[in-house]
């Protein structure tokens, strides 16, 4: 933005110091900044501190944001131009490892990648280290009237390309980094509107060289966002073993706890389509599938809004599939918040995995359904731990394989605060056979915890459950159709126990990829909410059933069509 752009404001400390006409005319008299000359002229000492205090403004009105401002960079421009207009753009994103200008991003800052341009292995990684504030952040971003036209037709995202060889090459030696962004002692940062594709690695990246390669790296940063990014295509080498945690950050209790992925998209239906991807940031309306891990977060959060599918086994045959797993309770608070998650069709993968030592999980509007992963494949509750604190699990409709709707087995003693589950929608593939304490909801006894509370669940077969509509085929899946079906009026009115911060409101369904004017992108809400009542009962599972006229009905399994390469 232009200098001037905060004079009006910051103007009012020039009126604070209460100058007098006579003392501005003073101050625009030349003097010498040793002082000698001024008071030599009878400049008393009052009058020098005023100007002194006049200089230091003038600093003031001309520092920090009062800089920041928009650049440009396109593939074939140059470091060496000013990089403020398209006509004169830089040709690398500062941090880049061919990047040769010598600006420092400030606070405030916009920097737009021209759209369809291309940059190849040798400009990364990224070398990340510059902060915003969080009421000037520092953005990467695009501007749709600003594209290639001789690489496409229409705006289309700027693309990170590795070229199908390691970043950075060979991997694990020296202080190589195998990734397209590492942000160092970073803050309050988005990177938007990114196509990255053709990752490759071909090492033990999970244990030799553990966090030498993925696609994002935080170190030492906090409130970093990647918002509508498209990732894809990414494949292993024949030594590689699986990369799980392909958007990561250091473990420790202070870094990117407040780092977020939100609105993007990791398809790898053409690559190996059995690797990564282990996104350890608060994660929000994203679309994964053809993965081997969804989400696993090391750090609480908020982890919502999620479409997660075609979950495997992975090539190396040994990581562990997940769609969503906690695997550390690190943090201020150890709190997760999880919900309005679609987590389907999953071939392998444990469909949640929760309750790490002093883990206090708020579970909440999920689905889980064809999910086929033999005795594991629902919720697993907790997973571990010597002693986790709490569980809240409501409103969620799991389809369960087993004939149980979540397993607690015998780590039902390690909750040591509440474990609460009401209003939920369980369908179990046979004869629901869960403990009687429980009516049918886990498999064994809990125990030890302070508050056990067990209410308005609805248990049924799949049977029972197709018998009365609720189907895999519906638009919005195991939802009611009539106001007398079993869910309807049957679970308890939770708004005053419900967390801070949170609408209460029905499922709002997950994102959906969709190719939209030819971009690929999270696509959402599918589905409008409807409202829970404050007063009175709210239904069990994820849906409220509304009286109002039937909504549109979303595609429930969208195929995107990848777009050209460029």
């Amino acid at each position: 933005m232009p200098i001037f752009a905060n004079l009006s404001a910051k103007f009012v400390l020039l009126l604070s110091l209460n100058w007098t006409p006579g003392q501005w005319q003073d101050v625009q008299t030349p003097y010498s900044l040793h002082g000698r000359r001024s008071l030599d002229r009878g400049y008393s000492m009052s009058r020098f501190t005023y100007a002194a205090i006049f200089l230091l403004t003038f600093i003031f009105l001309c520092s920090g944001s009062a800089f920041a401002s928009s650049h440009f960079i396109a593939a074939n421009g140059s470091d060496s131009n000013n990089g403020t207009s398209e006509s004169t753009p830089w040709a690398h994103l500062p941090g880049m490892a061919t990047w040769t200008g010598n600006y420092n991003p400030v606070a405030g800052d916009t920097f737009i990648l021209r759209g369809c341009d291309v940059w190849t292995n040798a400009n990364f990684p990224i070398n990340w280290t510059w902060s915003g504030s969080s009421a000037n952040p520092i953005t990467v971003d695009r501007d749709i009237t600003w594209f290639n036209t001789a690489k496409c037709s229409s705006w289309n995202r700027p693309v990170f390309d590795a070229g199908g060889t390691a970043i950075q090459a060979p991997e694990c030696t020296g202080g190589h980094k195998n990734f397209y962004i590492v942000a160092s002692g970073a803050s309050n940062v988005d990177f938007k509107w990114i196509e990255a594709k053709n990752y490759f690695w071909n090492s033990d990246q999970q244990s030799s060289c553990f966090g030498s390669g993925g696609f994002f790296q935080g170190l030492n940063s906090d409130f970093i966002t990647l918002d509508s990014w498209y990732f894809h295509a990414w494949n292993a080498g024949g030594s590689a073993t699986d990369n799980d945690h392909m958007i990561a950050a250091a473990n420790s209790t202070t870094n990117c706890v407040n780092c977020l992925v939100t609105n993007s998209v990791f398809d790898n239906s053409d690559g190996d389509g059995d690797s990564g991807v282990g996104l350890q940031f608060n994660a929000t309306n994203n679309v994964i599938h053809d993965v081997v891990n969804a989400i696993k977060p090391v750090y609480q959060g908020e982890f919502g809004g999620n479409n997660i599918y075609n979950v495997r086994t992975s090539f190396d045959g040994t990581t562990h599939p997940n769609c969503i797993e906690t695997v550390g309770a690190l943090g201020p608070t150890h709190t997760y918040y999880i919900h309005d998650n679609l987590v389907h069709d999953a071939l392998t993968c444990e469909g949640l995995q929760i309750g790490n030592t002093n883990e206090i999980d708020y579970v909440w509007n999920n689905i889980w359904f064809n999910m086929t992963h033999g005795g594991a494949n629902g919720p697993n509750l907790p997973q571990g731990g010597s002693s986790t604190n709490s569980l809240f699990y409501w409103n969620n409709t799991n389809v369960d394989q087993r004939n149980i709707c979540a397993a607690v087995g015998s780590n039902g003693n390690k909750w040591s605060g509440s474990f609460v589950m009401q209003n939920n929608h369980c369908i179990t593939a046979g004869t629901p056979s869960g403990s009687s304490q429980s009516g049918g909801m886990v498999d064994s006894t809990v125990t030890g915890a302070r508050t056990i509370t067990f209410s308005n669940n609805v248990v049924e077969s799949l049977s029972t459950a197709n018998s009365r509509g609720y189907t895999s085929l519906q638009s919005f899946v195991y939802s009611p159709t009539v106001s007398s079906d079993p869910t309807v009026g049957a679970g308890a009115n939770l708004a005053s126990s419900w967390p801070a911060g949170f609408s209460t409101n029905d499922a709002n369904y997950a994102c959906a990829e969709q190719t939209v004017l030819g971009v690929v992108q999270s696509v959402c809400p599918q589905r409008v909410s409807n409202t829970r009542p404050s007063s009175g009962a709210w239904d069990s599972g994820v849906y409220q059933f509304g009286s109002s006229a039937p909504q549109p009905s979303p595609p429930s399994h969208v195929v995107a069509t990848v777009q050209p390469s460029q």
